[in-house]
């Protein structure tokens, strides 16, 4: 069970286990996961393999609806042999999954190259920075606030608005 300030409790002895942190091992295979483990080059390696992961899906599900006889055959049964049917019913299924995981791996690296527009939600969320650790500024505008000093606030460069 969650505590108000992010430590965990056990219940029954009311003991406190202190926050929780990322093993090594999560991390690493955090890394390979986002970055094949080299970086920003492993991140547009990832965005590239995605949008070729789209464009065979994409294309994949144009040619089945060609031999189908149009895009609205797509959601009929499919006629022929067994080996035909089987190969376009796990092609439309798998081009579900396919389209909208390369989907959301593109825009994971649109947003970590800046591509995308900012939201009016607030900041983005360094996918790098470990929960819980606020950087230099955050830490200097919080102790600022403490002490009543009254700075401009700073624009995403790090300049006067």
């Amino acid at each position: 069970m969650a505590t108000p300030r992010g430590g965990d409790r056990r219940p029954r002895h009311r003991a406190g286990l202190g926050p929780y942190t990322v093993s090594e091992t999560t991390r690493w295979l955090t890394n390979l996961h986002r970055s094949f483990l080299v970086g920003d080059a492993g991140r547009v390696a990832a965005g590239l393999g995605a949008l070729a992961m789209l464009a065979l899906s994409v294309s994949g599900l144009v040619l089945l609806a060609r031999s189908l006889g149009g895009w609205r055959a797509l959601a009929r049964p499919i006629r022929g042999s067994a080996l035909r049917r089987w190969h376009g019913e796990l092609g439309r299924l798998a081009a579900a999954g396919l389209v909208l995981s390369s989907l959301t791996g593109l825009w994971m690296s649109a947003d970590r190259f800046g591509l995308l527009p900012e939201s009016e939600c607030g900041p983005r969320r360094d996918p790098d920075r470990r929960p819980g650790h606020a950087g230099r500024r955050a830490r200097r505008i919080g102790r600022d606030r403490q002490h009543g000093s009254a700075q401009p606030e700073l624009s995403r460069q790090g300049r006067s608005d």
